[in-house]
């Protein structure tokens, strides 16, 4: 007899944390996290374990941005829960940043 395994459960995202995910729904491995002790206002380019994110979270009280190589870009408010990014953003990711007012 085989027995069915349960979904792997979320690595937590703490508070102050942008946490980037591999599946949906803030599922599977978190990838990387990102908080709020970096510098505001600043773009950053992303590395390879930004790209192949599905879903983030950003519990910081900043709006998280996100961009992909044509540009895009995606605004995420404090709080937000990006269930899917989106087939222009999966495996996409180029940039991102924190900001204080820029939605």
């Amino acid at each position: 007899v085989v027995a069915a395994t349960p979904a792997s459960a979320a690595e937590l995202c703490y508070e102050a944390q942008v946490c980037f995910y591999t599946e949906k729904n803030g599922e599977g491995s978190k990838t990387f996290y990102w908080d709020d002790t970096h510098e505001i206002g600043q773009k950053y380019r992303a590395r390879d374990f930004l790209t192949n994110a599905l879903s983030i979270r950003n519990r910081t009280p900043y709006y998280f941005h996100i961009w992909n190589g044509k540009g895009s870009h995606r605004c995420l408010p404090p709080g937000y829960k990006f269930t899917y990014v989106g087939d222009a953003y999966a495996h996409k990711i180029t940039a991102f940043g924190l900001y204080s007012n820029w939605c």
